[in-house]
């Protein structure tokens, strides 16, 4: 049984079951689930919020959800997701999980391309890359400010200096 329109309120329109509220119409907010929208489209449910926007050709499809505690936008079945700034892709990720930035279609895990812009990694302290493969040792690359070094555990193996001096160092 659906029932439509207003209950005694001028301007709101209301669509609901016999039990329920499933959409109404107020001003120039929807609200599904809800009986007073605050936003232009508001969805609540009382357990999982969720829309999805599908191409009816495709295999997958677009998710933003709510379960209560974390909020969630992706992609379902073998599609990937894209984020763009003034209508241009700026990171993109795979449906391998793949993730590009500058590249819409990255070859390892992690993939930044820009022709003209280095990377640039800043903070206040020293800077670390890390790279760790598995039971076999952590290596960093460090800025210690004036001088960049390479290190395992703590231990320094080479160094440039910023006045150009060069530090081997050996573990032996």
């Amino acid at each position: 049984k659906l029932r439509l329109g207003s209950y005694n309120q001028q301007g709101v329109l209301t669509i609901s079951s016999s039990t329920e509220n499933v959409m109404v119409i107020s001003a120039s907010n929807v609200g599904i689930g809800t009986s007073t929208p605050d936003a232009n489209l508001d969805i609540e449910d009382s357990s999982v919020a969720e829309v999805r926007v599908k191409d009816t050709g495709g295999t997958g499809y677009v998710r933003i959800q709510h379960n209560g505690t974390t909020g969630f936008i992706g992609t379902e079945g073998a599609v990937g997701f894209n984020l763009l700034t003034n209508g241009s892709e700026r990171l993109s990720i795979l449906s391998g999980g793949d993730v590009g930035i500058g590249t819409t279609s990255p070859t390892f895990k992690l993939e930044i391309h820009d022709a003209s812009e280095p990377l640039l990694l800043s903070g206040s302290a020293d800077i670390k890359f890390r790279m760790d493969k598995a039971g076999s040792g952590k290596y960093d690359i460090v800025n210690e400010g004036n001088r960049l070094t390479i290190q395992e555990g703590g231990q320094k193996y080479f160094g440039v200096g910023g006045d150009g001096g060069v530090v081997v160092a050996s573990s032996s």
